[in-house]
């Protein structure tokens, strides 16, 4: 056989061979799945339910396929993860949330499954960073008073949640420095802010998108690390104003895949991270997570395993100061009619058991509605109260103007 014949040999056997490949071994390029489904640990509604669906509309048009974002409610970042646990490893399904609060619900709830067996985090793509803040007319400058009078009793400061990173990260400051916080947990934005802008407490440690709103009524005394590069330049870092180190926090927004999908499936492994390193650059995502008080800055570089080391952190700190976390604050509970609705439910005035009106702020990421014993999926809950209603009403605590449980009928 001369060299000629051997060659057009030699590409004829390899046609064949390639055509009687496998179908479902397509090459890295060809590998466009009918649709990725991302199961999210919040409720719909919320601004991470809303920067899930802004990033999964351009994740679709990059990856060729529809993105299906399927949110799985308030506290239900466990749900979706044992969801996720179950479904089909070839990256058809994956799941986004926040870093943080997985990784604490993950640790109470000692799941059968092991954190490092099962996941795979792929990207962050967006991130809420937490700031110690004051209003504008406390007449606190530094944190050299608080620090003093901290070391003798305990200094009040408000959060969002007790059972939060924020809380968290708070005691294991004070237990690393030796100060005492009376911490108080006050709902999201409106109760957060108002405490420390209506003059009830001084401080405040919380996210900046639940300040947005409050900007100009509130001044940053210090921000804390994140999960990054920090981002929320001009003011002291935590460590550097209480002389600690201090675990990452904020809310982290991570893609994650199933563990070993990299060494599975390397070729759509590359396509979706690929895409969604894309779908997170784009202008119109980096304008929506503005406008929903959210950032990417930062975040973009992080790795699985800094998000592995920083989820380790937390878990060791949550060991430090379980048995202050573990007493929770009595909740406050009351009764009133609705009297008007605004802003489809999330604003509420109510006639009260005291006989006065009362403003009630309402969030359906934050706050557990339900009407007549129902608990529909999603935000159009809140679009069901009506004036003449009658709730019982669940305050974090007696400050909070937002409800973390509203029960109407």
């Amino acid at each position: 056989m001369t060299a000629r014949c051997r060659a057009v040999f030699f590409v004829l056997a390899l046609g064949a061979l390639l055509a009687a490949a496998p179908a479902g071994a397509p090459r890295a390029q060809d590998w466009r799945p009918e649709k990725i489904t991302v199961l999210l640990g919040h409720a719909p509604g919320g601004s991470f339910d809303r920067a899930t669906r802004e990033l999964a509309n351009g994740w679709s048009v990059r990856l060729g396929a529809p993105v299906v974002v399927v949110a799985r409610g308030r506290a239900g970042m466990m749900r979706a993860a044992g969801e996720f646990v179950l479904a089909p490893r070839d990256g058809r399904v994956v799941l986004a949330g926040d870093l943080g609060a997985l990784a604490l619900a993950y640790a109470r709830s000692r799941p059968t499954w092991n954190w490092a067996q099962t996941f795979e985090h792929i990207g962050v793509f967006a991130v809420d960073p937490v700031v110690l803040f004051t209003g504008t007319g406390s007449g606190l400058d530094d944190l050299g008073d608080v620090k003093s009078q901290a070391r003798g009793q305990p200094y009040p400061i408000v959060v969002a949640a007790w059972d939060s990173l924020e809380n968290m990260v708070l005691q294991d400051i004070g237990r690393a420095a030796g100060l005492r916080f009376a911490v108080t947990p006050a709902g999201g934005g409106p109760g957060l802010a108002g405490a420390v802008t209506r003059g009830v407490v001084r401080l405040g440690f919380g996210r900046l998108s639940l300040l947005r709103e409050a900007r100009r009524s509130i001044r940053v005394l210090a921000h804390a690390r994140a999960l990054g590069r920090d981002v929320a330049g001009g003011s002291a870092t935590l460590e550097a104003a209480f002389g600690v180190t201090s675990p990452p926090v904020g809310a982290f927004a991570a893609i994650t895949v199933h563990a070993g999908f990299q060494r599975d499936f390397p070729e759509r492994y590359e396509r979706l991270k690929r895409a969604l390193d894309a779908a997170r650059q784009e202008p119109d995502y980096i304008e929506s997570l503005e406008e929903l008080g959210l950032t990417v800055e930062g975040a973009e570089q992080a790795t699985h395993q800094d998000m592995l080391a920083a989820v380790r952190d937390w878990w060791d700190a949550s060991t430090r100061v379980a048995s202050v976390l573990a007493v929770l604050p009595q909740p406050a509970r009351t009764r009133g009619k609705i009297q008007r609705v605004e802003e489809d439910g999330r604003q509420l005035r109510y006639l009260g058991l005291d006989g006065k009106t009362h403003d009630l702020s309402v969030d359906p990421e934050d706050t557990e509605v339900t009407v007549a014993g129902a608990l529909p999926a999603g935000s159009d809950i809140l679009r069901a109260l009506r004036p003449g209603m009658i709730c019982e009403i669940t305050r974090p605590s007696a400050l909070a103007v937002q409800a973390s449980a509203l029960a109407c009928k």
